[in-house]
């Protein structure tokens, strides 16, 4: 995927952060940018929290981005996706799947894998303004997650003006 000059100068601006944030506006290109930030961390594992709905659209550009990755569906159950599946398979790989899921009992394996191999693990938050909220199980879940790495984007950082919904962003970008 060829990236535009802007996108390229924002990344190369970047490049000594390991978590940030493109709060671009949207068809500005946040999901390849984040790809292509994600493939320059070099790590082996990533997980992309998404909308449900864009599950497919981000395996697509996984796929096309990071081809020495396997990408997996985190909704499935088939023994050939899913998060154990994720879990099992041995070389890099890339989990999409959906911000409640991620929250739910049954992600409770997928976090502590990601707990006990957080140094090689890049996070990307898509649609950041989902975890705005510092009491949501969300919110909580994610934030109490370490990676190496996380990328947040959105369009909207401070949704409806309220810039207490940054809150939540600046703790994942280490602003305590």
């Amino acid at each position: 995927m060829q990236l535009y000059k802007f996108q390229k100068d924002a990344l190369d601006a970047l490049s000594r952060y390991d978590n940030v944030l493109l709060a671009w506006q949207m068809g500005t290109g946040k999901t390849v940018s984040s790809i292509e930030q994600a493939r320059r961390f070099s790590s082996d594992f990533l997980v992309c929290l998404v909308l449900k709905s864009t599950v497919g659209q981000w395996l697509e550009c996984i796929k096309e981005q990071l081809p020495d990755h396997k990408a997996f569906n985190g909704y499935k159950k088939s023994k050939n996706d899913g998060i154990d599946a994720f879990i099992s398979y041995t070389g890099k790989k890339a989990l999409v799947l959906g911000y409640d899921a991620y929250k739910q009992k049954s992600a409770e394996k997928l976090r502590k894998y990601i707990e006990k191999n957080n140094e090689n693990f890049t996070m990307i938050c898509d649609e950041s303004s989902l975890i705005g909220h510092m009491n949501s199980e969300r919110t909580r879940a994610v934030i109490h997650t370490k990676t190496a790495h996380k990328i947040l984007l959105s369009g909207t950082p401070a949704a409806g003006g309220r810039l207490e919904t940054l809150i939540p962003s600046a703790h994942m970008l280490g602003w305590n």
